[in-house]
């Protein structure tokens, strides 16, 4: 009777060792959701951030002795007498974040530069209509100040967050304007064909309130994507006194000299908005 008892389980040995291997271990075919759930973007902290934007500036200019931007639409072609300033900017950020289930809060500094140009003030005539007459002058920007936006956004959501925001702030903006200008004389509103250049060279410190809204992403708590426009309040006034001198253009009559060379002319430029539209990469520590 043993010996058949020891036959019979040596014969069943093996079958009960594959069962047992077959069946699933709890604890280890039980996924954990400590280790699979992702976290929500609820968080605070330290957030470092660089930006790379647009800058805009409209300028409209004014001078003395009947002197105006120039344009000349005889060949088809007309120009704004009001001419914007355009270029890049690059800023750096730096400041505090506090993001709860719907709504955020980030207070920050900011330091900036931009570098914008004035594409044309006036089309120089000529006897093929040639291209436009481009001019020279620049306004440079170095800019810092302080913000406090306020974010809206589903910051429980997993992974990542869409968010818009809303703040304002204040602005200390140093322009620097340099470069040539392109000036016609206007008479009972019409330009002779006279043509004049003078130069321009002035700085000036601006303090401002500044608004800021915009849109952006956070992604796993610390990665921030954002693009925003900023605008100034408050806008510079640029007044220079440079000396005129008679421009000849080939194959064009100079009819008349309505004024002599070297007289000294005031020149009033004044920007009338800047904005900057720009994207962001924000880190949070």
């Amino acid at each position: 009777m043993k010996k058949r008892l020891y036959v019979f389980l040596m014969l069943i040995f093996p079958f009960t060792c594959s069962f047992s291997s077959q069946i699933p271990d709890k604890t280890s075919a039980t996924p954990s959701n400590k280790n699979t759930s992702k976290e929500s973007n609820i968080t605070g902290g330290l957030f470092f951030g660089l930006s790379l934007g647009r800058d805009s500036m409209l300028n409209v200019l004014n001078t003395t002795e009947n002197l105006t931007a120039y344009h000349y639409n005889k060949d088809g072609k007309e120009s704004d007498k009001n001419p914007s300033f355009d270029g890049i900017s690059v800023e750096a950020r730096l400041g505090l974040i506090k993001t709860t289930e719907f709504v955020g809060l980030r207070i920050y500094g900011y330091y900036g530069k931009a570098w914008d140009d004035m594409l044309t003030l006036g089309l120089r005539y000529t006897p093929l209509n040639a291209a436009s007459y481009y001019q020279t002058a620049d306004l440079d920007a170095e800019y810092y100040g302080g913000m406090i936006d306020i974010l809206f956004g589903d910051f429980e959501t997993e992974d990542m967050s869409i968010y818009f925001f809303l703040g304002g702030g204040y602005q200390f903006t140093d322009y620097k304007l340099t470069g040539k200008v392109s000036l016609g004389y206007e008479d009972n509103r019409q330009l002779d064909d006279d043509i004049y250049k003078s130069s321009v060279s002035a700085n000036k410190m601006i303090q401002s309130p500044v608004a800021n809204i915009g849109m952006g992403v956070m992604i796993a708590k610390h990665h921030l994507f954002e693009f925003n426009c900023r605008v100034l309040f408050t806008n510079p006034t640029f007044f220079n006194e440079s000396k005129t001198q008679l421009v000849g253009v080939a194959g064009l009559p100079i009819y008349k000299k309505h004024i002599p060379d070297d007289t000294t002319i005031t020149i009033r430029e004044s920007i009338s908005y800047n904005y900057n539209l720009a994207l962001s990469y924000m880190y949070i520590f």
